[in-house]
């Protein structure tokens, strides 16, 4: 089986004390300029002063970043670099889907794709802060079954001239209509982190994540799709 293609990307200084205007734009131009492939944000919309989830990405489980610390919202900060690029991929790593209701966020990523001309990799995934989850109207306990219908609902935002859908998980993603197809059918690059218990979506693969890998091959096979024609991206 042919090797996945092997690019590079690199994370925007999106939070903390770099977290500003200046260094995001010079840092993405730098690095389109030394030929990485894709410049990727990550999401946190509030970060609440007591934290009781436990966090999964280092051995203390205590979340890194201290309440009061910058941390840009990542469409934002994608739409600023999109305007100072043009080659270099944006990607989400990744988006909380319970954070946003999945109308608004259909729309705010096809224009986003729209005036980045077709350079938006979107990755998904559930998220795993409760606190953060609950203070933006989510459900922390539904999330995964939820973050499957908002995945369905923006899917036929993207495809539908008019598009409606029905589901289960929550009253606001019950009835859902569109008035017109957003400005492209839908971003590149689905992904979805395996944590987070969605529907068996593509991942994107990162350093030290051969399970992720496998899992985007397996996935790319079974809809129809040459493993070869998907990458892996290293951060």
């Amino acid at each position: 089986m042919p090797a996945l293609p092997l690019t590079f990307g690199c994370h925007l200084p999106m939070f903390g004390p770099i977290a500003t205007r200046g260094n995001v734009l010079a840092f993405a131009r730098t690095m389109e300029a030394l030929g990485y492939e894709s410049l990727w944000a990550s999401d946190h919309v509030v970060l609440p002063y007591s934290i009781k989830s436990k966090y999964p990405y280092n051995s203390s489980g205590q979340f890194p970043l201290p309440p009061t610390s910058a941390f840009l919202e990542p469409l934002t900060t994608l739409a600023l670099v999109a305007g100072v690029t043009e080659r270099a991929r944006l990607g989400t790593s990744i988006l909380v889907l319970p954070h946003r209701h999945p109308v608004l966020a259909a729309k705010t990523l096809a224009t986003l794709d729209h005036l980045a001309e077709g350079r938006v990799i979107l990755g998904v995934g559930v998220g795993w802060m409760r606190e953060e989850i609950e203070i933006l109207g989510g459900n922390y306990d539904r999330r995964g079954a939820w973050s499957d219908e908002a995945i369905r609902i923006m899917r036929a935002c993207w495809s539908q001239e008019r598009a409606r859908y029905r589901g289960n998980s929550s009253p606001s993603t019950r009835s859902v209509w569109c008035p017109s197809r957003c400005a492209r059918p839908s971003p590149s690059g689905w992904a979805a982190i395996p944590r987070g218990r969605c529907a068996a979506w593509p991942s994107w693969a990162t350093a030290g994540m051969p399970r992720s890998r496998r899992r985007t091959r397996s996935s790319a096979t079974s809809r129809g799709s040459a493993p070869n024609a998907r990458r892996s991206t290293v951060g």
